[in-house]
């Protein structure tokens, strides 16, 4: 929906339409805040600036130009700041996935390191929603890998929580959420919650799939769990 109105915005600024390229950028600038699209609220900002310049409204940029510049910052700011996130999970992941099956001497310190890193010490660093789901994901992986399994369930647990609480993003993705109640289920069954693992893994069967991929992915991750909760529990 931006990026389809952004070309009406284009194709209306060709044709000297200005004022309804205002409307549509204000349509775009709504769902983009919505939905953190970072990258397009910087290509908004521009056109703003561009229209300002063309038809030489003065007043619009005397008023709004500091505005522009305080905005355009703050979204390379949560754009850099995913961007770290991103780059710290797949850091973590890549390090717990190589050589999976060994947990070497050398490996483990590696890994406690990045219990200290600056944006794993609090959740206020991460400034956006998808910022914050980063932070949980690389706090799950994490102590899944040292065998903390308390913290394993606490953190998925929180991080299903947040993704809940902005339903909009779970209406285009809906992968790492089915991730989640995989690890949910799963450090439900190592803490012998099970329970709570049951109607965790009801939770998960019951996700509705955006994807074929994520058909596959609920029915795989729901009967591998399924099938070794009832062997442990000897059902």
């Amino acid at each position: 929906k931006i990026k389809s109105l952004l070309a009406n915005v284009k194709v209306l600024f060709n044709r000297s339409h200005y004022l309804e390229c205002k409307g549509y950028l204000a349509k775009a600038k709504k769902l983009a805040i919505q939905y953190e699209a970072f990258i397009d609220l910087l290509e908004i900002l521009d056109w703003k600036k561009k229209i300002a310049y063309t038809i030489i409204d003065i007043s619009f940029l005397d008023k709004e130009l500091k505005n522009i510049a305080k905005e355009e910052k703050q979204y390379l700011a949560q754009l850099e700041n995913i961007g770290d996130y991103k780059h710290l999970f797949f850091e973590i992941y890549y390090l717990v996935k190589k050589e999976a099956f060994v947990r070497s001497e050398k490996k483990i310190p590696i890994i406690n390191e990045f219990k200290k890193h600056p944006l794993l010490q609090n959740l206020s660093t991460a400034k956006s929603h998808r910022s914050k789901i980063l932070y949980y994901r690389c706090r799950s992986l994490y102590y899944s890998f040292v065998l903390k399994y308390k913290k394993f369930y606490t953190y998925n647990k929180e991080l299903i929580k947040l993704m809940e609480s902005a339903p909009h993003f779970l209406l285009e993705d809906v992968s790492e959420y089915v991730s989640a109640h995989s690890n949910f289920v799963l450090s439900c069954g190592l803490l012998k919650k099970y329970d709570e693992c049951n109607e965790a893994l009801e939770n998960l069967l019951n996700i509705k799939p955006l994807t074929y991929d994520d058909e596959l992915k609920i029915q795989r991750q729901y009967y591998v769990l399924k099938i070794s909760i009832a062997k442990t529990t000897g059902q």
